[in-house]
């Protein structure tokens, strides 16, 4: 409005670095300010909710489309029916489609199973986290725990795994290996400043990590470290193998291969806990397994590997040490487990079957996330009386 002034403020630092707008401006300090009595939109519609006014003065555009359109989704009508809109279907496949091959991953299926909007949400849509951006998440410092222990270990391709505590330079060692991960890191100024006040830290976890890792698999050879792998999804049973417009592949990527005489072990670091047993296998019940890392990984190994078979998997917690076996030698081993991973086979074919046919919006099942403690909560609306879904289950009302 060129006929009344108007007034900016701005912020001088943000999270990741130095905001720039308050270059243009002029700080000009004044004791009183005449222009400032018109009617404050903002402050009228804040004072309303708190029931400070009878009523709001004036509302903007926005506000009332806004209203609107959350009117409107109280109309049952309008509700989810397992459909998505054309623009997002496109995000859909070509996050999931290359070519002719549909290529979905353990972390995609793990989303997918536990709900398919926050799937949605966060892999496809990718909307905005504020509270995962607001801090240095453990993303961040496993990232670095992770590429640290594979330049270890590529030290030991081919050839066995030494004692870490027998090794007089290995503090040194991984001194210089996380100075060097920390240095190349990709992050923005603060996360980068934050790891390094972190190096010690991380660098005495890692330590006494690999003093307990080394020891109990000192004599085993490193097979391969980040070892990516895709394999087309094939049931042994051909006649399991039905007819889509697009292959299925698998792909993925194990942290440690270990090999010992004949045997591969798969080994999967953890930050801090490790999945639990229960939730990788084929409950008492028959309910389905929720974590699908391990069978999936040793469905690409194998398919790989076609000669030999993998003895164990694991999830080991470089915080604490805790070695989690899916399966090994002992009570559930490899033969024990083919049912698990024939059933995770399943899955994973339901789940390219779901995309293939755009069935992705809300297909009718039991959600096995925690909706209350999900971070799109806001933006689906779940433990809201307009999304008609009971609080915490999931399930439909």
């Amino acid at each position: 409005n060129s006929y009344k002034s108007s007034y900016f403020s701005a912020s001088t630092f943000s999270y990741s670095g130095y905001s720039i707008i308050h270059s243009l401006l002029e700080e000009e300090k004044v004791e009183q300010i005449q222009d400032l009595d018109i009617y404050d939109i903002v402050q009228g519609e804040k004072d309303f909710w708190l029931g400070k006014n009878a009523k709001l003065d004036k509302i903007t555009t926005n506000q009332k489309s806004n209203f609107d359109n959350w009117k409107k989704t109280s109309q049952k009508s309008l509700l989810s029916t397992g459909t998505i809109n054309e623009e997002t279907q496109k995000l859909v496949d070509n996050y999931f489609i290359s070519g002719n091959k549909l290529i979905i991953s353990a972390t995609s299926m793990k989303s997918f199973y536990e709900c398919p909007k926050k799937m949605l949400f966060k892999n496809i849509l990718e909307i905005y986290n504020e509270k995962e951006k607001a801090e240095l998440s453990s993303l961040d410092t496993g990232t670095v725990f992770h590429k640290v222990l594979e330049l270890y270990f590529n030290k030991y391709k081919k050839v066995e795994i030494v004692d870490f505590q027998s090794l007089d330079e290995g503090k040194e060692i991984i001194s210089d290996l996380l100075t060097q991960v920390v240095e190349d890191y990709n992050s923005n100024f603060i996360n980068k400043k934050i790891l390094e006040t972190q190096k010690a830290e991380i660098h005495k976890k890692l330590v006494e990590f690999l003093k307990g890792f080394t020891q109990n698999y000192a004599g085993f050879k490193v097979y391969e470290t980040e070892y990516s792998l895709t394999k087309k999804l094939e049931f042994d049973d051909a006649s399991k193998n039905p007819v889509l417009p697009l292959d299925v592949y698998i792909t993925g990527k194990i942290d440690l291969v270990l090999a010992k005489d004949e045997d591969l072990y798969i080994v999967d670091y953890k930050s801090k806990k490790t999945p639990t047993i229960k939730t990788c296998l084929i409950g008492k019940n028959g309910e389905d397994p929720s974590d699908f890392q391990l069978a999936l990984y040793t469905y690409l190994l194998e398919k790989t590997k076609e000669s030999v078979k993998v003895k164990q998997s694991s999830f080991i917690s470089i915080e604490d040490g805790k070695e989690t076996k899916i399966y090994s030698s002992g009570k559930m081993d490899r033969e024990a487990f083919q049912p698990v991973l024939e059933r995770v086979q399943e899955m994973a074919f339901d789940f390219g079957k779901a995309i293939i046919e755009k069935n992705l919006g809300l297909p009718k099942m039991k959600i096995l996330g925690d909706c209350n403690d999900c971070s799109y909560k806001k933006n689906c609306r779940a433990l809201y009386a307009v999304s008609g879904r009971k609080k915490n289950t999931g399930e439909e009302k």
